[in-house]
């Protein structure tokens, strides 16, 4: 199965939403 990233380990490019 494919690896699934957290959140936390998923840059804000990736993600699209800023680290507070």
């Amino acid at each position: 199965p494919p690896q699934v990233l957290s959140p936390d380990m998923v840059p804000p490019s990736e993600r699209g939403t800023p680290i507070p």
